[in-house]
């Protein structure tokens, strides 16, 4: 995913996004959001192959914004917004 804060994932209150990584397991981590406590939890689900699978749980209140990068450092992977309502 190549999601930027110009069109983040959108993700319902009450729900998760699944995101999956192809390449070096690699830990995940929310980048600030605004000075408020973190906007998402990011969840490790299970490694397939080359891959692994990660749920991200909003956490945080409707209209937060925050970025998933690498644990270890470098470019946002993509940008996620918790939805304002739920998404049909």
């Amino acid at each position: 995913t190549t999601n930027g804060t110009d069109n983040p994932v959108r993700i319902a209150p009450n729900s998760l996004y699944t995101v999956k990584i192809t390449g070096q397991d690699i830990d995940l981590v929310c980048g600030e959001s605004g000075g408020k406590p973190a906007a998402f939890r990011l969840v490790r689900c299970r490694r397939d192959g080359d891959s692994t699978l990660w749920h991200v749980v909003p956490v945080g209140e409707p209209g937060q914004e925050a970025g998933i990068y690498p644990a270890e450092g470098g470019e946002r992977i993509f940008a996620a917004r918790i939805a304002k309502e739920e998404i049909a």
